[in-house]
């Protein structure tokens, strides 16, 4: 059975989300083969796995659903992966259509303060960069619009599921300068995979840690640019927007913990980097990118 925290959890978010909650068994779900995943258009199941017995994940296109019984995740570091592997892909596959959805506010300020913070690394032709969590390659296309066929792109994600996404853009678009990698950013060394530093390092929304932050900023040549982008904790009387920032967050993963962390991350900028600017230009001043020059 599953700790009683990611139970509760799991509950919280759907509740907060107002989602609609069923487990079932019936034929008309597709099962799962022990070698893949197979999806259908009303549902997946998971039944057929061992370990994860009695689960259904019911997927509409205004509601995600996540219901665990029988679930046996070891630690959180599994929760992530089941949530970023099986039940986000086909949310983050909509950022292909980001006309649908720019103009609804919040939403719209994490497309755009994603792509300011690679505005902020002021990119030129022929340019080396290192993205940390990319996730489904959303900031792939901004980024060789800039360095060209001449640059090139590391992608670096520990989901399967989402780096699916990705690898199917760069073969959709024949991007031959685009390597992605499946690892865990806390444990992947970029410059024991390359034999080079990079001319810029980006982590939009990505997984962060001090050791993480370190290994980014390390992995810049002097003079490269470095961005990070991501939710901040509201001060004053901003804090009454929690509920309509923070808690929609709690789908991906965010928790107040990780929100009250990101402060510190700005002050290992600051001391690492020069020329920082930061960017709270979002509502309520929620979302912020950080970057500036490797000294």
């Amino acid at each position: 059975m599953p700790s009683l925290g990611i139970i509760e959890r799991s509950e919280s978010m759907a509740r907060s989300y107002k989602l609609l909650c069923s487990v079932r068994a019936s034929k008309r779900f597709s099962r799962i083969r022990r070698d893949g995943w197979e999806t259908c258009t009303e549902a997946v199941s998971f039944d057929a796995l061992p370990r994860h017995q009695e689960t259904c994940v019911t997927m509409h296109a205004n509601s995600l659903l996540l219901v665990l019984r029988g679930e046996n995740f070891s630690s959180m570091s599994n929760f992530y992966k089941f949530l970023y592997n099986h039940l986000l892909p086909p949310l983050f596959r909509m950022q292909e259509h980001i006309s649908w959805f720019i103009w609804i506010p919040i939403l719209g300020d994490v497309v755009r303060i994603k792509q300011r913070a690679i505005d902020y690394l002021q990119l030129q032709k022929g340019d080396k960069v290192l993205v940390y969590s990319i996730g489904s390659g959303f900031e792939a296309k901004l980024i060789l619009d800039r360095v060209g066929r001449e640059g090139s792109i590391i992608g670096v994600d520990f989901s399967e599921g989402m780096l699916k996404l990705a690898q199917e853009m760069v073969d959709r678009n024949n991007w031959s300068n685009v390597k992605l990698v499946m690892a865990d950013v806390r444990e992947y060394d970029p410059l024991k995979d390359v034999n080079h530093k990079f001319d810029a390092a980006l982590s939009n929304f990505g997984y962060l840690d001090k050791m993480v932050l370190y290994n980014l900023v390390n992995a810049v040549k002097a003079g490269g640019m470095i961005a990070i982008s991501g939710p901040q904790p509201l001060k004053g009387i901003r804090k009454i927007f929690y509920p309509i920032t923070f808690v929609p967050e709690m789908i991906f993963g965010l928790t107040w913990r990780t929100l009250h962390k990101f402060p510190m991350y700005i002050d290992i900028l600051r001391n690492e980097l020069t020329n920082i600017h930061i960017d709270e230009r979002t509502f309520a001043k929620y979302f912020v990118a950080v970057s500036g020059r490797r000294k």
